[in-house]
């Protein structure tokens, strides 16, 4: 019964909610997306303030863990509009990619090979070029063009 208090102070739903405030308000500063670093370092702070009001309103662990998991989601959300802003190029076949919606996240060392799920090991690209690279290393459809 005190479980259910306390899990009703606040609801997923409102947790998510607040997280993705958070979350829009610290990236609408345009030095966030300017590195790698300065990105990671928001999304870090972001997501440790969201776990510590968690704690701070007594709410059980394992409820912080269901919290911490759809805060996870947002966050590889997050990933894909990061490389996306940074560059909206396929890097499989090296076109143009024309919406958010149409770029998929890649991961150059497949997790399925034992690679990791870290911005680093990230990549975006087309959902049909995804697919066709599967769980390929040193996958590429065409060369990119040079630069003169």
């Amino acid at each position: 019964m005190e479980t259910s208090k306390l899990v009703n102070r606040i609801t997923k739903e409102e947790f998510v909610q607040q997280f993705k405030l958070d979350y829009a308000l610290a990236v609408s500063d345009p030095r966030v997306m300017e590195t790698y670093e300065s990105y990671c370092l928001t999304i870090s702070t972001v997501r440790r303030d969201a776990i510590r009001k968690l704690k701070a309103l007594n709410v059980p662990g394992y409820v912080r863990i269901q919290y911490n998991d759809a805060v996870q989601r947002l966050a590889e959300t997050s990933h894909r509009k990061y490389l996306f802003h940074k560059d909206p190029t396929c890097q499989i076949c090296f076109y143009l990619i024309e919406r958010i919606e149409d770029a998929t996240i890649d991961h150059i060392y497949p997790v399925s090979r034992g690679g990791k799920n870290a911005l680093e090991n990230k990549q975006i690209a087309h959902g049909k070029c995804n697919v066709l690279k599967s769980d390929k290393l040193n996958f590429v459809l065409r060369k990119p063009s040079k630069k003169l």
